[in-house]
């Protein structure tokens, strides 16, 4: 099937690592328990002539954490995507909507890959795989923990 036929009109232009470190250390040999946090905001949503631009900025933070308490593995990630549609195509509420579920996985997946070669290329065995998630309970818990602070 021709793509052309079939593509969304919302689409992704691209991403970027705005940050990266990670810190290893060897002194708590042994296996790790994984801690992984998961944040995003919406950076900003543009409205041009004829289209809109939406950016979205996914954090990861994670933590290696040893039996003795400690952290010998400490990755921090935060990239950032940027989304299009044009204004015939999609109404604003539409496009942000995108930005928020579209970008989530489309962003999720990327900062996976990154991970994994970047925790590989590092010596860390197994590499940090970061878990599947959903989009929709992330959006969820976001919304109930504003609302809470809002409150």
């Amino acid at each position: 099937m021709n793509v052309n036929e079939i593509s969304s009109k919302f689409q992704f232009l691209g991403n970027r690592i705005v940050e990266f470190s990670i810190k290893t250390d060897n002194s708590s040999p042994g296996r790790l328990h994984i801690n992984t946090d998961i944040d995003y905001n919406v950076k900003s949503i543009k409205e041009k002539e004829d289209l809109y631009l939406g950016f979205l900025e996914l954090i990861i933070n994670i933590q290696g954490v040893a039996t003795n308490d400690t952290y010998p593995l400490i990755v921090n990630l935060v990239i950032e995507g940027c989304f299009t549609a044009n204004k015939e195509d999609l109404d604003m509420n539409t496009f942000k909507d995108m930005v928020e579920k579209n970008g989530l996985v489309a962003l999720s997946q990327i900062a996976r890959s990154y991970l994994i070669s970047a925790t590989s290329l590092s010596g860390i065995n197994p590499p940090i795989k970061l878990p599947m998630i959903n989009v929709f309970s992330l959006i969820k818990k976001k919304k109930m923990i504003k609302n809470a602070e809002d409150a």
